[in-house]
């Protein structure tokens, strides 16, 4: 793996969840009522068509728990917590101090932060080697994931990235390789963006991510087929846990992980005092 001299592309800036809808017709901003909705079974994420050539970011949403409900969802999410249960929060953490350390020699702030989630996750989930090298995975994953959620703007070369994070999950065409691929597009920019918020208040991530979460919301569509905008910025009482990372049976389950990850990264960048 290369550890300096990444040709990478420029910061992307983007918070993930945080474009407007093409069509929401209500904003939940009540924690209790964003919790309610989020562990009641009646209100679905938005469905996905399956209707995309292989490999493509279409295809990669139609196979993954993120967009899915039910029994569908519990096998998708259990393929997805094992592939997550087999990466130690502390071997994450280390990996990513020494990762920061390495590229802050070369590249500024705002690229380190967007390239070691990225770099680590890879690493530790064997998507590197093969045809497929570190700097063109980065690249890819953080182009494909500007366009992951459907109701995002989607970039023209976004199907295309797609296409090199399948190959470098496995290059095969079941629901596996597509979790595989969507563990990186998921937490490279919530990450990234976890970092920044704990960095701007000196805080530790989970501390930061409680009062300013990295994903600021989500979406649910109601018995009555209405779109929910559910804000998950939304102030939680002393004793609540955050909704910073979700909150039911969709709640985000690398949650130890990508803190350690950013506590890694806060660990090793120069002037970092959390």
């Amino acid at each position: 793996m290369h550890q300096t001299g990444l040709d990478l592309p420029a910061s992307t800036g983007v918070e993930p969840f945080a474009c407007e809808a093409r069509r929401v017709e209500q904003t939940t901003q009540s924690s209790v009522r964003v919790r309610a909705v989020l562990g009641d079974p009646r209100y679905h994420v938005p469905t996905v068509p399956d209707d995309s050539p292989p490999g493509t970011l279409g295809w990669i949403r139609a196979r993954i728990p993120r967009f899915a409900d039910g029994a569908e969802h519990d096998r998708r999410r259990a393929l997805a917590e094992r592939l997550i249960g087999g990466l130690e929060p502390d071997h994450l953490r280390w990996l990513a101090a020494q990762r920061t350390r390495a590229l802050s020699r070369s590249m500024p702030e705002e690229r380190v932060v967007e390239a070691v989630p990225v770099l680590v996750l890879a690493e530790t989930l064997g998507m590197l080697g093969g045809g497929v090298d570190a700097p063109g995975l980065l690249e890819a994953t953080l182009c494909a994931a500007r366009s992951y959620l459907p109701h995002l703007p989607q970039e023209p070369a976004a199907d295309e990235a797609a296409t090199v994070l399948v190959e470098a999950a496995r290059g095969a065409t079941d629901e596996e390789t597509a979790i595989r691929a969507s563990l990186l597009l998921q937490s490279c920019l919530a990450t990234a963006n976890l970092v920044r918020n704990a960095r701007r208040v000196r805080r530790s991530p989970a501390d930061a991510a409680r009062s300013d979460p990295p994903v600021r919301s989500t979406r649910r569509i109601g018995p009555d087929g209405e779109t929910l905008e559910l804000d998950l910025t939304a102030p939680v009482a002393g004793g609540d846990p955050s909704l910073a990372f979700g909150a039911g049976a969709h709640a985000c389950p690398g949650q130890a992980q990508a803190l350690a990850i950013a506590s890694g990264i806060l660990d090793s960048l120069p002037g970092s005092d959390q």
